[in-house]
């Protein structure tokens, strides 16, 4: 014993000396342990240490994730403290082929004992299974450690090694208790699979379809990179050593790290796109450690593209006279948020009888700005292809294509079309609207033409109780392709008051001061809006009016598509005044009630609606009443209120409590509310009737003799269970024996 202890103080000593010289410990660090996929479904586990010490309790907004460059918002985070309690079971999977003998087989039956010594009493389940050729279960999973010791005791080396086989037994056996926090394999080997027909990527699938997570300890002096993966990918952890004497302060350290539910905080989301494409993950955390730190992370999403949705664009339209360059723009039809367009291929074909293609741009405020792309021409075609992917939010410009307009003799009207696109990656289908361009015989006038913004489609979202996006913009662009300037231009905006408020600028009307729109130049204005709240969905027209001195009314429309606004849910909880009677001993009222009142004050009904009151500890439902309650009835209209009631209980406290009871408000089609009420248990002297009997000498007597019982004194009153109600009992015959005491109420 002497030496152990002399042996471990000098290990601290060591270590305390390598970290004083180890500056770089101090950092903060984030590490993605682990990322799984059960589509669409992404689980991240990370460490965060500070000081080298692990770091938890972090909430949802403590950090920003990122895939392939688009922010994550909606996602959650389980980081419960470290030193929270976990239920788990294990299996101990021991490799016990002939290389096994000897102190391997020796080390490897003191670190089982070890972290058998280390389970926790009502917490943790343990099995021991061992493989060679072939696997054995020694020992069926348990609480029960003298099972378990003697389990690990009867462990014998020969045979081959069936490595995976056995892991996939193990895998099974830790699955089967679906109710644990944590669920693991720890397994010792010394050499390489050989004797298997099982394959690791099964025992992984198997693994990971279940949370189960592998911890290897690998005997001999060079890393086994199939099992280094498998624990990787699970999650657990791989360690290599030459020295069987370690494996007892491995199982030890790998027993807390479990019963600690794996110190791991777990975040998770749902991806979107199943193209078969890798997801790269940033994850950030800015607070660690006061200077924040961030990891990087991937998986590989499904293949599946069918039933892609659509990224709407469009080609602009024109019209031009003969002789003149003209732009038309590639253009995002409606505004997305983060949304990647990734590297593709698309070609677009034009009418060579009346236009030559000059050149392709991306202009400064396009949305693909600083990506690598380039484009070649065919004959009435151009191909572009982007070589990186593009974050877009928004929307407006891609590429501009420049083109020459030829002399004719008749106005001649034609098409630039998307003839293909093609993409390896991505879950959006490019539709790309058609853009006319009409060629007008040299005229010496001006010849203006208006391209306005497409139709915008509003949602309504519930979380903000308003429609998105808003504001949100129309704009048109005037162009001046005739041979002289269109004078004095003017524009105006004309819409549904009722359906519609313009935001900016202020007025209806925009004048320029420098009015005059020359040959080959434009004139572009825009308007924001907000749309009204609706019973009803409806397409609502939004249309400008530009005006010239030597130029007919040029006028557009687009149309804003709202749809019906959604029920808006506002909840109250009220609680009475709970008092203290202390002569009676009792609270009044006891139980008592909370109301809840939801009020859906949007334009839509509310149908379902539920409301759910969240009780915090030492205050309980009364009767077992659901935490959870439909609405009757059901269904709320615009402006209507429902009510539901709970009766809460609370034992007698001696010292003054208060309580934040809340209640959330859930339908579909709104966002979730909450509202709460504090409630106070006011103290309450409770007498302590924990009573033992005293007794005037032995309980086990000869015939004849007796034995007094007492249940002390100041009491009123005595029921003894023998019928008899004096303070004391005399007994003479063998039996069971109570008292009810009684004082007051």
């Amino acid at each position: 014993m002497v030496a152990r202890f002399s042996c471990f103080v000098s290990l601290v000593a060591l270590l305390l000396c390598t970290g004083a010289s180890v500056t770089l410990r101090a950092q903060p660090q984030l590490l993605i342990t682990r990322v799984s996929t059960d589509w669409p479904r992404v689980e991240i586990d990370i460490a965060a240490r500070c000081d080298g010490a692990l770091q938890s309790g972090f909430d949802a907004s403590a950090f920003t994730l990122t895939e392939d460059g688009v922010p994550v918002t909606d996602f959650t985070v389980d980081c419960p403290p470290h030193d929270q309690q976990c239920t788990t079971v294990v299996a101990l999977l021991f490799d016990v082929s002939g290389s096994m003998l000897g102190p391997g087989i020796d080390g490897a039956k003191l670190a089982g004992h070890r972290y058998i010594d280390e389970m926790r009493y009502a917490l943790d389940e343990t099995a021991v299974i061992a493989f060679s050729s072939t696997v054995r279960a020694w020992q069926p999973t348990t609480r029960y450690k003298p099972l378990l010791h003697n389990a690990v005791d009867s462990l014998v080396a020969g045979g081959a090694t069936a490595l995976w086989d056995g892991l996939h037994a193990a895998v099974l056996e830790a699955a089967g208790r679906t109710n644990a926090d944590a669920r693991a394999v720890i397994v010792l080997s010394d050499g390489q699979d050989n004797a298997s027909q099982r394959t690791p990527a099964e025992v992984r699938d198997l693994a990971l379809r279940h949370d189960v997570r592998i911890f290897a300890a690998h005997l001999g002096g060079s890393t086994y990179a199939d099992l280094e993966i498998l624990a990787a990918e699970t999650g657990g952890e791989y360690i290599r050593t030459p020295n069987a004497g370690q494996l007892a302060a491995i199982y030890a350290d790998w027993a807390q790290t479990i019963f600690q539910c794996f110190r791991r905080c777990t975040l998770r989301y749902e991806s979107r796109c199943a193209d078969g494409g890798q997801r790269d993950l940033v994850l950030r955390l800015p607070g660690l450690c006061g200077k924040g730190a961030a990891a990087t992370g991937a998986f590989t999403a499904p293949g599946d593209t069918i039933g892609r949705p659509f990224l709407p664009m469009r080609l602009s339209s024109t019209h031009s006279m003969a002789r003149r360059d003209i732009t038309v723009q590639l253009s995002l039809a409606q505004q997305v948020e983060h949304t990647n367009l990734y590297p593709s291929q698309l070609r677009l074909r034009y009418d060579t009888a009346s236009l030559e293609l000059r050149k392709v741009d991306v202009p400064a405020v396009s949305l693909i700005r600083g990506v690598r792309w380039s484009w070649q021409q065919g004959p009435g075609l151009v191909q572009i292809q982007t070589l990186d992917p593009a974050l877009m939010h928004g929307s407006g410009e891609l590429f501009e294509l420049t083109f020459r307009t030829r002399d004719t003799e008749d106005t001649l009207c034609s098409q630039v079309a998307l003839d293909t696109w093609t993409g390896a990656e991505g879950c959006l289908q490019p539709a790309v609207a058609a853009g006319e361009v009409c060629v007008y015989p040299w005229r010496d006038e001006p010849l203006v033409s208006c391209d306005v913004s497409p139709s915008v489609t509003l949602g309504w979202r519930p979380a903000r109780q308003d429609y998105v996006p808003s504001p949100f913009t129309v704009f048109a662009r005037f162009d001046n392709n005739g041979s002289t300037t269109a004078k004095n231009g003017m524009f105006v905006v004309e819409y549904d008051r009722a359906s519609l408020r313009r935001v900016r600028p202020d007025h209806d009307t925009i004048m320029y001061s420098a009015a005059d729109v020359v040959p080959g130049s434009h004139a572009a204005v825009a308007w924001d809006f907000e749309a009204l709240h609706r019973g009803d969905a409806a397409t609502v027209p939004v249309c400008i009016r530009a005006q010239f001195d030597n130029h007919p009314d040029v006028f557009c429309c687009s149309g804003v598509e709202v749809p019906a606004a959604g029920p808006v849910l506002l909840c109250s909880v009220a609680a009475p005044v709970i008092s203290a009677i202390p002569n009676r001993g009792e609270y009044d009222p006891m139980p008592f009630p909370v109301t809840v009142t939801v009020t859906n004050t949007g334009r839509s009904a509310a149908d379902s609606v539920r409301l759910r009151l969240v009780v915090p500890p030492d205050l309980a439902l009364y009767s077992g009443e659901p935490e959870v309650k439909m609405l009757n009835p059901f269904r709320l209209d615009p402006q209507a209120q429902g009510t539901l009631h709970w009766m809460l209980a609370h034992g007698p406290t001696p010292l003054r409590r208060q309580y934040v009871v809340e209640a959330w408000a859930f339908s579909p089609g709104a966002d979730s509310t909450r509202c709460e009420v504090v409630v106070t248990i006011p103290a309450l002297e409770v007498l302590d009737f924990r009573v033992l009997l005293q007794r005037s000498g032995p309980l086990e007597f000869c015939e004849g003799e007796s034995v007094t019982l007492n249940p002390g004194t100041g009491y009123d009153r005595y029921e003894w269970s023998n019928g008899d109600s004096t303070r004391l009992l005399t007994v003479r015959a063998s039996g069971t024996y109570s008292c009810v005491l009684f004082l007051g109420g």
